[in-house]
């Protein structure tokens, strides 16, 4: 790329190149030019082949690259929701259930808030909740059905 472009590689190349890989189904490739990188693969290059393994129900290097994510960033809940819903895919119910645990016992991981809208009689609705808090519908801050 250099040597005919001009253009020196840098890690969002390198993301680029995990993330088409990997949604091709090329996770073998993909694991390749990763151990290959001339520099410490960041969680973005580890995400892109996450979601290529999520796509794919590759779940042994799903492991590898949470693992990885979880290195680099542990408070990072996204993962952990990603993980499960790989196990989930696969029907591997106890580990979506083991996954789920680590995550309420990693007290530095952040759980992701959920936003949906409908439109009522020309009225915007919003509602926001969190995975596994019964649908925000107990949720101290909205006690009331949406509708």
């Amino acid at each position: 790329m250099e040597t005919v472009y001009g253009v020196s590689r840098e890690l969002k190349h390198y993301g680029c190149m995990a993330d088409m890989l990997g949604r091709s189904g090329l996770i073998g490739e993909a694991i390749e030019m990763i151990n290959g990188m001339p520099m410490e693969c960041d969680i973005f290059v580890w995400g892109a082949l996450l979601e290529g393994c999520r796509i794919h129900g590759n779940v042994e290097i799903a492991k590898r690259a949470t693992l990885q994510i979880m290195e680099i960033k542990p408070e990072d809940g996204e993962v952990y929701s990603v993980m499960a819903n790989i196990y989930a895919n696969t029907e591997q119910w106890e580990d979506v259930v083991k996954f789920r645990r680590s995550m309420s016992s990693n007290k530095r991981a952040k759980k992701i808030t959920g936003y949906s809208s409908i439109k009522l009689n020309g009225v915007i609705k919003n509602h926001e909740s969190i995975a596994a808090d019964n649908f925000g519908l107990q949720n101290d801050k909205k006690k009331k059905p949406l509708i």
